[in-house]
């Protein structure tokens, strides 16, 4: 039997791409994609029988939960102040449930959360571990963002 015109045009069309084509680039990651389309990562703790899902924060929260810290800025655990509001602002639930609740739209979330994890989690293990948590998502944040050009 003869070839078709339409076998023998493609056959053509394929010999006919230059050697130099670029390889078809490779799969993004779990985490580039999350990045690119949400532009956070999420992560969670298990402490005990407590599951703690948490996200990164943006610029905005981060500012924030620096500015809730400040007010502890002249004592000695100043430092922990400005964990304490990182890890509060960026808890999302526990046990799948709010870390709060807001009462009306005047309430500053983040003001509450901070307020609540002061007052009624210990340093160790819950905030240590959550932060802990909070910096691998970050370096997650960086690999990801290196590998597809965005940071």
């Amino acid at each position: 039997m003869s070839e078709s015109l339409y076998d023998a045009a493609f056959e053509q069309r394929e010999d006919a791409q230059p050697e130099d084509t670029p390889e078809p680039s490779e799969e993004l990651s779990d985490d580039e994609t999350t990045l690119l389309y949400t532009g956070h990562l999420t992560s969670q703790v298990t402490l005990g029988n407590r599951v703690i899902r948490l996200r990164t924060l943006k610029i905005g929260e981060e500012l924030e939960a620096s500015l809730l810290a400040a007010r502890y800025r002249d004592t000695a655990d100043a430092n922990r102040a400005l964990v304490t509001a990182f890890v509060a602002a960026a808890v999302t639930t526990v046990d799948g449930d709010p870390l709060i609740r807001l009462l009306g739209p005047g309430e500053n979330e983040l003001e509450k959360k901070f307020q609540f994890v002061l007052d009624n989690w210990y340093w160790s293990p819950t905030i240590s571990s959550v932060y802990a948590e909070y910096n691998a998502l970050l370096r997650r944040v960086n690999e990801a963002s290196e590998s597809v050009n965005l940071g």
